[in-house]
């Protein structure tokens, strides 16, 4: 699956919460807009399959830099998934969620890199679900590995979060790409 998002009529979730979240196709991108603290909020295109490969390109349009933003793969539901995040203040991880409970696979705190464009700068998100296997990329390096076992099969979608700033958060999406790795 390719998407531009230069077509409006799309194979992605959206919508809107006044007040809360939307999602939606804006000049070309699609865009999440987070209104809630410590919030996370995912988008997914309905395509099922155990192993993955995702890209897509990520950038802040508006908002604290303390963010996340990702891909995510083998989404159950919002209680159950693997998503690849990166922060616009350079920092990233790979985290498991399961039955609501958040962890950060391969260390206890979210790692900072000079890889990561920050603030409003396009970074190019890349993650490679296979088996057991995760793998996370940004703008082309290779950035993290981990084997997990929990989750096998899934839809594959976007992720933005805020934590305890107030203030909105709009991420846009170009450029999604989806194949078998």
């Amino acid at each position: 699956m390719r998407d531009d998002f230069s077509n409006t009529n799309t194979k992605w979730k959206i919508w809107s919460k006044t007040g809360e979240s939307a999602v939606s196709i804006i000049d070309g991108n699609l865009t999440m807009i987070l209104q809630k603290p410590i919030t996370d909020i995912i988008t997914t295109n309905y395509i099922t399959h155990p192993d993955v490969y995702i890209e897509v390109d990520a950038f802040k349009d508006f908002g604290s830099n303390d963010n996340l933003i990702g891909v995510v793969c083998r989404y159950q539901n919002d209680q159950n998934y693997y998503a690849f995040v990166l922060s616009s203040d350079g920092y990233y991880g790979i985290v498991k969620k399961k039955l609501g409970k958040t962890e950060l696979l391969d260390s206890q705190k979210m790692k900072f890199s000079e890889i990561i464009n920050q603030g409003k700068e396009i970074n190019h998100l890349s993650a490679i679900c296979n088996d057991n296997s995760l793998k996370f990329f940004i703008n082309g390096y290779e950035m993290m590995s981990v084997v997990d076992n929990d989750f096998i099969n899934g839809q594959n979608g976007l992720l933005i979060g805020s934590f305890a700033d107030p203030e909105d958060l709009v991420v846009s999406f170009d450029n999604f790409l989806l194949i078998k790795p």
